[in-house]
């Protein structure tokens, strides 16, 4: 559950800062919609397989934002280039800008860059599952949910102390398209 004391308006200069990464949020919204979205993409390693599926709902999350007028609303007018900056707000904890230094990053999750590592609790997030770009820069914690994983956050893992163990590199990626039916190998 999001508690309304985790978000805050912006001021002056954090304005300034998120209006410079504007561009990339918005580019990455464009890539997730075009690979993931009414997909299920599946990562598989020596021993792990992780069957992805993504919702609009889950990209401020990404952010680490919250769109006044909703979720899927923040994704939508990151597509259509129209984001109201008036209704954004940033974490408390000001982790915001930490994710979207990492968030073009999310860009090489379909590339031979990308690893798996097992679940665990890291800066408060309890996760199943997560996918690492190579060089450990970066950290997609995932959450099961049914049959597939969702993203829930994003964390920058050059800000913390803390490493990923037991990684795992990506051998193969596989995309199936709902509507399609068709499955494409992507890696």
């Amino acid at each position: 559950m999001v508690y309304n004391n985790q978000y805050r308006n912006m001021n002056s200069s954090e304005l300034t800062r998120f209006k410079l990464s504007i561009k990339d949020i918005e580019s990455v919204a464009l890539y997730i919609k075009e690979n993931f979205m009414n997909k299920l993409v599946t990562f598989n390693s020596k021993s792990h397989t992780i069957p992805l599926t993504f919702q609009s709902t889950n990209f401020q999350h990404l952010c680490g934002i919250k769109y006044e007028y909703g979720a899927k609303a923040f994704f939508e007018s990151c597509i259509a280039q129209n984001i109201n900056l008036e209704k954004v707000k940033i974490k408390a904890d000001n982790t915001t800008f930490q994710k979207l230094s990492v968030l073009p990053l999310i860009k090489h999750l379909l590339s031979n860059k990308t690893s798996i590592c097992p679940g665990g609790i890291l800066n408060h997030i309890d996760y199943d599952s997560g996918l690492s770009t190579s060089n450990s820069r970066m950290l997609i914690p995932l959450k099961l949910k049914r049959d597939s994983y969702v993203m829930i956050s994003l964390l920058n893992m050059m800000r913390h102390s803390h490493e990923i163990n037991n990684v795992e590199k990506v051998t193969s990626i596989f995309s199936k398209d709902f509507h399609t039916r068709i499955t494409t190998k992507l890696l």
